[in-house]
């Protein structure tokens, strides 16, 4: 059975607090977890649904940047992801640049295959830097 939470006092609604939201995701119908781990690529977590959440932390040493209108951009970059995800249009990937604030950030990240992502940055000034990015791919496991 689905909980629900609200700070709104709906019927049959549980009130939205610190206590009752802390709870077991293994409580939640057909949403157990199946399988987690960790490899070389990152962590990832199998709901017994389909559901699959992968995360991880890459660096690529020293990058160049080129100019393109007012920005410097990265060339495009590949990495693994820890497990295979089905190939459908239920997956996203998300990627956050990790450094001094301002300094460069992601453009955009997506998958090339069912096990690898692609991903891109772009700064305001022109010298080379060590990317670093953490990442969180969602969508159904093979």
């Amino acid at each position: 059975m689905l909980k629900t939470f609200s700070n709104k006092g709906e019927t049959n609604a549980i009130p939205l607090n610190a206590e009752n939201v802390n709870f077991n995701f293994t409580e939640l119908d057909n949403r157990s977890i199946s399988e987690s781990g960790r490899n070389d690529a990152g962590s990832y977590i199998k709901f017994n649904d389909g559901t699959m959440i992968c995360f991880g932390y890459n660096s690529y040493g020293w990058q160049p940047f080129e100019l393109n209108g007012s920005l410097y951009f990265s060339n495009e970059l590949t990495f693994e992801l820890p497990q295979e995800f089905k190939l459908d249009n239920q997956r996203t990937i998300v990627a956050q640049a990790i450094g001094e604030s301002g300094i460069y950030w992601c453009t955009s990240s997506y998958f090339k295959s069912d096990k690898s992502a692609g991903i891109k940055f772009a700064k305001i000034t022109g010298e080379n830097l060590d990317l670093y990015f953490r990442y969180l791919a969602i969508g159904k496991w093979k």
